[in-house]
């Protein structure tokens, strides 16, 4: 999520950073020593020739190399910049339909199946299965065993089975308490908590709009503690 803001700044990680490929560079030494002057009858002038007709058709390849390292890291940058907006838009399905689920160890479950899997792992599951992402890590968070299954399949496998996973799976809302006290997002004049609440939601949504998942995951944390 850094990464994409450090993109739109102009601030490019190395991963995306494309180096021209380019040819060697001819060298004088080899034209004007005595093995190189050889080769043009020991004529100076000759081999300066020969070396700046062989200086002028590297200049042109590594123009040319150059163009095509720039417009591969451009392709490269614009296609990070998809992805990063995509995993952007999944987590904020996800944490919204994890909230509807309105399941009270939810986060707990979660947090044991992040534990159990490389970070870009839960990305790709919200991505892909942006309306049950939330149930699946649920799921897998309560069963650990069927995680490090998938973790050890290949990425086509795994994929298969966590889509046959998704089809089979139904996490339905718990229906939330009655309470006396009004809707969250009607806060009470006065209200230090419902203030706090607003303040919390709206530096949720901050953290939304950049792609940053752990904050946005400790904050809604915050926010069900002064619930």
């Amino acid at each position: 999520e850094q990464q994409m803001e450090a993109v739109k700044c102009g601030e490019l990680p190395e991963s995306l950073r494309v180096n021209p490929d380019l040819p060697p560079q001819p060298d004088i030494n080899a034209y004007l020593s005595e093995e190189g002057l050889a080769k043009y009858d020991y004529d100076n002038s000759r081999a300066l020739a020969a070396f700046n007709a062989a200086n002028t058709e590297w200049l042109m390849k590594a123009q040319d190399a150059r163009s095509n390292a720039v417009a591969e890291q451009g392709r490269k940058t614009q296609e990070f910049t998809q992805k990063s907006a995509q995993y952007v838009e999944a987590a904020r399905k996800h944490y919204d339909a994890a909230e509807k689920l309105n399941i009270p160890d939810y986060q707990e479950k979660e947090d044991a199946f992040m534990q159990l899997v490389p970070p870009a792992v839960g990305a790709d599951i919200m991505r892909l299965f942006p309306e049950k992402s939330a149930a699946l890590m649920y799921h897998l968070g309560a069963n650990p065993e069927k995680a490090r299954q998938l973790l050890a399949m290949d990425g086509q496998s795994a994929l298969i089975e966590l889509t046959r996973l998704s089809e089979r799976l139904t996490l339905k809302p718990r229906g939330k308490q009655i309470s006396s006290a009004p809707p969250a997002d009607q806060p009470i004049t006065g209200d230090v908590s419902a203030a706090n609440k607003d303040a919390i939601r709206k530096q949720m949504d901050a953290a939304a709009s950049k792609g940053d998942v752990e904050t946005y995951r400790k904050l809604k944390a915050k926010l069900k503690g002064i619930r």
